[in-house]
């Protein structure tokens, strides 16, 4: 429940021994067209534990706006949790490669 500033998730990386870091970013863009269904991306990047390097980053799934628009068949929230799965999935897929 609190902002964490990428630089901060870094600086946790850095004084880890084991545990990996992941800083995590819900945006919306702004350059996107208003057409764009899918708006709201949840970003994230993968500190590695001791050095702070990003060992890798991406999105989840996009979530869709609904303004003025029927309600789609999921709650933006749900859009929001399935995102962040696919971020959690692809968090795994790096660790396990890593390995």
């Amino acid at each position: 429940d609190e902002d964490v500033a990428r630089w901060e998730a870094r600086e946790t990386a850095l004084a880890e021994d084991t545990a990996w870091v992941i800083w995590m970013e819900l945006r919306w863009d702004k350059t996107s067209s208003t057409y764009d269904s899918t708006p709201f991306r949840l970003r994230y990047l993968l500190f590695a534990p001791g050095t702070g390097r990003i060992a890798a980053s991406g999105t989840g799934k996009g979530a869709r706006q609904t303004w003025g628009r029927p309600q789609p068949r999921t709650s933006l929230e749900e859009q929001l949790r399935e995102a962040g799965r696919d971020v959690a999935a692809q968090v795994l897929s790096e660790l396990k490669r890593g390995q």
